[in-house]
């Protein structure tokens, strides 16, 4: 969030009355942090907030008959860019040239394969996400950013869920080799969906970006198959060291306008100088230039089969760095209410 400026001298009152209501917000969430417990905060943050995305069979036949080849070129790219006086701020990254990302050179292989690219209308615009199936008792889920599922355009505004949601495992250049797989149900962490400032003032939940986490159930592909069954899926682990070796994975806008799986590998580098004001888990960061459109993308340990977090933002004038929530005991607790869907 930028103060605005206008002309020499002269204050923008839209800009300055925003600017006033993100440090309110922030003062806020300040309180609420000092006056719940971190155990209490946790477990309200992990409750999933859920919404029916296609509840019938003819609904998920006409989600996929929504996305023609046109429209998901069309698809714009999110991301989550957190700036200094606000939280989160919906913005596309530009791509770079002299990445630290590497393509995929078969994405239909496993367990590169369990990674996909999604497409969604936000606000009426059709939009692009990653995810990663995830094993579950229904064989029908994936993990992806909350920003893809639920999100809203300014923190006073009401958030809102995604229509016409899609995951298309191993995605490329416009093929979907297992088929394609419409969203039945939509949830993610009310840690996340319940971003405003109403709910912090009544210390309900600590809003940040340590739950911008997501999950899908969907329904099976065209020949009858969940998406479990089609591709595999990863073991979802909380509560994991962050001292390890990880792999991202995601469709950047930058690889082919995002038509390409791209993937970084990197260490735990620590985490974001803000993560430590709010409730939860710090976040954590590695290094992977991965544009908009990797959002939601699988942070992988133990050769790629195990889900440790997803990509969630980055910060400004840093594009060689991206951040994922940790996954301890409120992701955990999403993770057992939608696995059980």
């Amino acid at each position: 969030m930028r103060l605005g400026l206008r002309g020499t001298g002269s204050v923008d009152p839209v800009g300055l009355l925003t600017a006033l209501l993100a440090v309110c917000w922030l003062l806020a969430t300040a309180g609420a942090a000092q006056g719940q417990p971190a155990a209490a905060a946790s477990n309200s943050a992990g409750s999933a907030a859920v919404h029916e995305a296609a509840p019938t069979s003819q609904a998920a036949r006409g989600v996929a008959r929504f996305w023609t080849a046109r429209k998901m070129r069309q698809a714009i790219a999110r991301s989550t860019v957190i700036e200094a006086g606000s939280q989160t701020i919906p913005e596309g990254l530009r791509a770079r040239p002299g990445a630290i990302h590497a393509p995929v050179i078969d994405p239909t292989a496993y367990p590169f394969r369990i990674h996909g690219k999604v497409f969604f209308t936000r606000f009426g615009l059709p939009a692009a996400c990653s995810a990663t199936a995830v094993s579950s008792p229904s064989r029908r889920l994936v993990f992806t950013a909350g920003h893809c599922v639920n999100d809203r355009i300014t923190p006073l505004t009401r958030s809102r869920w995604a229509a016409n949601w899609l995951f298309v495992p191993a995605y490329h250049r416009g093929q979907a080799p297992f088929g394609e797989f419409p969203a039945e149900v939509l949830a993610a962490p009310k840690g996340w969906t319940e971003r405003s400032i109403g709910a912090i003032v009544r210390n309900k939940f600590l809003p940040s970006a340590k739950f911008d986490v997501g999950a899908a159930l969907l329904h099976p592909n065209s020949i009858g198959q969940t998406v479990e069954d089609a591709v595999g899926g990863a073991t979802l682990l909380v509560n994991q060291s962050r001292q390890q070796q990880f792999q991202a994975f995601g469709y950047p806008s930058g690889a082919l306008k995002g038509e390409e799986m791209r993937m970084c590998t990197s260490a735990y580098l620590g985490t974001q100088p803000f993560s430590t004001f709010f409730a939860g888990p710090k976040t954590m960061k590695i290094a992977c230039d991965m544009a908009a459109g990797a959002s939601g993308g699988g942070l992988m340990t133990q050769n790629g089969t195990v889900l440790n977090g997803v990509l969630s933002f980055s910060i400004p004038g840093k594009p060689d760095n991206l951040f994922s929530p940790y996954f301890g005991g409120a992701i955990g607790a999403f993770y057992e209410q939608v696995g059980g869907f």
